[in-house]
Formats: structure tokens, sequence, C-alpha cells
């Protein structure tokens, strides 16, 4: 959607399917947990561009009423590099996966529902 012949994505329709499915979810017992990965280079310069973070993530996890977590926010997370701007490596997905566990189980972000916590 970053192309000159593609418009970029809509928003007010693409948030309105993702909450309506956070609210089902949150219904049925759900915690759910928002993290923004990273991403770099031309990747990130045309995000911050055409969709800024206040504009989309902010209004998103304010919206949806979960705990977010944005790459960007914590300064082990911040530092990842993508091979090809929006994916990391196998070696960084596992570093950057076990930086993440440690941040939200210090903050307590999993809680002990009946239900199965899942990570979006």
């Amino acid at each position: 959607y970053f192309g000159k012949a593609a418009p970029p994505p809509d928003k007010k329709s693409t948030m309105a399917f993702f909450l309506k499915d956070a609210k089902k979810f949150k219904e049925r017992g759900g915690n759910l947990i928002l993290l923004r990965c990273p991403s770099s280079g031309f990747y990130r310069d045309v995000e911050a561009k055409f969709l800024p973070r206040k504009d989309f993530w902010d209004e998103l996890v304010k919206l949806s009423n979960a705990k977010g977590y944005h790459f960007s926010d914590y300064e082990q997370l911040e530092h990842f590099e993508c091979p090809e701007w929006s994916h990391l490596s196998k070696e960084d997905a596992i570093l950057f996966t076990q930086e993440f566990g440690k941040i939200i189980l210090k903050e307590k972000s999993l809680t002990n529902q009946k239900t199965t916590n899942h990570v979006i």
C-alpha cells in the first residue's frame, strides 16, 4: 500500500474489524496484549510518514483498551535492525521474544484467568 498505484489502508474499516474481534475476545475472558514489533530502514521511514504512530498504533491501543507494547518504548527492544525492513532475523527474533517476555512478566501483564492468554 506504499506504492504509487495502491491507496493507503482504510483506517476506519480496518480498526473496526479488529476492534470487533478484540471485544469478542475480551468478553470471553481473554487477556489482550498488543505488540508492535520492530521495523527499520525504508519501511520504518514510510510508516512514519503515512501511518504515524499517534494516529494508528496509539489510537488502536486506546480504543481496544488493551495493554500495548511498542518496540520503540523499550531500550532492550528498540535497537533491532530488520534485514528486509519489516521482519527480524531468526536470531534477533529469539532475542526479541526473550526480552519481550521479561517485560510482560515484570509488568505482570499476564493474568491467571481461566482462558488462555494470547499475544498478538
